[in-house]
C-alpha cells in the first residue's frame, strides 16, 4: 500500500511484504533519515507537553515506565546490567536506575541525548563503547522498526547478552484490528521513520531463529488509543480523540480473542547458537 509521511515531509512511500509476509518493508529508504526525525512533533525525542496530544503521551509514558519495569522484574531482578537501546530522552534508563538496575542507554539522536543529560541521565551515541560488555537485559521499546539492518542488530544484541539473558522488544503490529481498520492512515506505519513492520508471526519465523526462545508476550493496551487518535488526525476527522478512543476500545476488545493487539511486547531469552 502507499502510505504518506504525515509528520514531516508529506512524501508517499510504499509498504510491501518482505520474506514470508509476516514482515513488511518501507520503500524507498531515504538516503538521509536524520531529517525525518527533525520535528518538534516527534514527541518521543522532544519531551514537549504543550498540546493535549503531548500531555496524553506524557501521562501514558509515566504509566508505561512502571509497567515495563514490572514486566522485566518477572524475568530478572534489580542489580543486573540492563541496556536500553534507542533510549530517547532517557526516562526508562533513569527509572531503571532508581529501581536498582545497573542501567545504561544508547540513543543516536543528539537532541534526545541532550534532553536526557538535563535529567542526569548520560546516554551513549552508539554501542561501540559497550561492545565488550555483557548485559542481562537489553530492551528496545519501539526501536527495532527504525533500524535499517535489524537482523544484524539482533545478532549483535545476542552477542552482548549474558548467558540466558533476555531481549525485550516492543513493536507495532500491522495485523491488529486498528491497523486493518485504518489501512494506509494507520499512524504506526510512521513512514519513513519505521523502515520495518512486524506481526507476531515474524517473531517465530525470523527472530527466534537468530538465537532466542520466546519467554513471554504482552499486549500494550494504551497504544491502541494513542495510535487510533493519531490515525483519525491523519484522516482529517473531527472529534479525533473521541473517535480514537472508540476504535482503541474496539481494537483492544478484539485482541482478547485474536491475540493481535495494536502493539506487542515480546520477551525473548538468549539461546546458544548451534
Amino acid at each position: 500500500m502507499k502510505v504518506k509521511d504525515h509528520l514531516v515531509s508529506q512524501e508517499t512511500y510504499e509498504v510491501i511484504p518482505w520474506g514470508s509476509g509476516s514482515i513488511r518493508q518501507t520503500l524507498p529508504v531515504p538516503d538521509n533519515l536524520t531529517k525525518y526525525y527533525a520535528s518538534s512533533d516527534y514527541v518521543s525525542h522532544s519531551d514537549r507537553k504543550k498540546g493535549l496530544m503531548e500531555w496524553v503521551y506524557a501521562q501514558a509514558k509515566r504509566f508505561h515506565l512502571k509497567w515495563k519495569l514490572g514486566i522485566i522484574g518477572k524475568h530478572s531482578k534489580p542489580g543486573v546490567r540492563l541496556l536500553d537501546f534507542g533510549a530517547g530522552t532517557g526516562d526508562f534508563v533513569g527509572a531503571a536506575q532508581v529501581k536498582g538496575y545497573n542501567a545504561v542507554g544508547v540513543e543516536p539522536g543528539k537532541k534526545a541525548r541532550d534532553i536526557a543529560a538535563t535529567k542526569g541521565v548520560e546516554l551513549q551515541a552508539n554501542t561501540e563503547a559497550l561492545s565488550d560488555q555483557r548485559f542481562d537485559v537489553i530492551t528496545l521499546w519501539h526501536v527495532l522498526e527504525h533500524i535499517p539492518n535489524w537482523e544484524k542488530a539482533l545478532q549483535e544484541f545476542h552477542a552482548m547478552l549474558s548467558d540466558a539473558g533476555i531481549l525485550v522488544l516492543a513493536l507495532p503490529n500491522f495485523e491488529s484490528c486498528d491497523a486493518h481498520y485504518y489501512k494506509e492512515f494507520w499512524a504506526a506505519y510512521d513512514v519513513p521513520r519505521h523502515l520495518w513492520h512486524f506481526s507476531p508471526a515474524a517473531i517465530d519465523e525470523h527472530i527466534v531463529p537468530i538465537g532466542f526462545q520466546k519467554a513471554g508476550m504482552k499486549r500494550m493496551w494504551l497504544d491502541a488509543f494513542y495510535v487510533s487518535w493519531l490515525s483519525e488526525r491523519h484522516k482529517g476527522k473531527s472529534f479525533a480523540g473521541l473517535r480514537g478512543i472508540c476504535v482503541g476500545l474496539w481494537s483492544n476488545f478484539k485482541s482478547v480473542f485474536s491475540g493481535q493487539a495494536s502493539s506487542m511486547i515480546y520477551i525473548l531469552q538468549k539461546q546458544p547458537l548451534n
